[in-house]
């Protein structure tokens, strides 16, 4: 029994670090004030192959052009949506103070998946070793 508590501590230890630090990192993409939005055009994707848990993974960068202030911006990011194509306009966000760092919320949405996974196991964690709790208390 002992080794299947020290399982669901990890559990619950795991499911802090990623809900709270999901929860950090969604704060930190979502404070949009001193951010203004934009529409970019798609240029083009260049796609390049990444080792990732012992497995080649082919991941996506995105070419954009757009305009802030009358200036025009060529940027690259690891944005990338399967239903976007080349020519597409689609909104973004840049940092007002640097135009060159940007951002999607289509995009940011996908940061809810860290916090979300965290509360799982952390959630799983505390059901389980309230389960087994009970049932040691039942035995004895």
């Amino acid at each position: 029994m002992k080794k299947i508590r020290i399982v669901f501590l990890i559990f619950i230890i795991f499911g802090l670090i990623f809900s709270v630090g999901g929860a950090f990192l969604c704060v930190n993409a979502f404070d949009y004030d001193n951010k203004s939005e934009t529409t970019a055009v798609i240029t083009a994707f260049e796609s390049y192959r990444e080792r990732a848990g012992g497995k080649w993974r082919t991941r996506y960068k995105t070419h954009l052009t757009y305009e802030v202030d009358g200036e025009s911006y060529n940027n690259i990011v690891k944005m990338y949506s399967s239903s976007w194509s080349v020519g597409e306009e689609i909104e973004i966000y840049y940092d007002v103070d640097n135009p060159q760092s940007v951002g999607s919320k289509h995009t940011d949405l996908a940061l809810f998946v860290i916090p979300c996974i965290g509360f799982f196991f952390f959630s799983s964690g505390i059901i389980l070793m309230l389960i087994t709790h009970k049932k040691e208390k039942m035995l004895n």
